[in-house]
């Protein structure tokens, strides 16, 4: 029996996908906002409430401008590798990801750290939202 396959790594530059220019800016913009204020919102009135009016304006603002300054970070760590490809050889085929950027960075450990905390968020993620929806269906149904 024999199974078709696909490689994950693609290194034929005819078979590799462009993603140059796949998606809209409205279409990048939507799904940015979805991702950032998606699950955002549903913990902020909890936040306000504890922290005050005064306190959590200015906690967000905070957090807001540090968010800022990274994503602007990691738009510049992109620019400095794509600007010198002799210094930082990476593989054009495939867009640039947080590991290939931390790896330029810091090497094998930025890579491996990377890894592990997106590993360790998304985990905590859905821990979040298993507690979310268990504590809403209790007060639901009277449990």
């Amino acid at each position: 029996m024999t199974t078709d396959y696909t490689p994950l790594a693609i290194n034929d530059e005819k078979s590799a996908p462009d993603y140059v220019g796949t998606t809209s800016t409205n279409r990048t913009l939507m799904n940015m906002i979805k991702c950032f204020v998606g699950s955002g919102i549903l913990g902020l009135p909890t936040s306000f409430a504890y922290s005050g009016i005064s306190l959590g304006v200015l906690t967000l603002v905070i957090v807001a401008a540090l968010s800022d300054y990274c994503c602007r970070l990691l738009i510049m760590c992109k620019e400095l590798i794509e600007a010198d490809p002799v210094k930082h050889p990476i593989d054009t085929t495939v867009p640039l990801s947080f590991q290939v950027i931390a790896s330029k960075a810091f090497g094998k450990l930025g890579y491996f750290l990377v890894l592990f905390f997106l590993l360790f968020t998304q985990i905590g993620f859905c821990c979040v939202y298993t507690i979310f929806i268990g504590t809403n269906l209790m007060q639901i149904y009277n449990v």
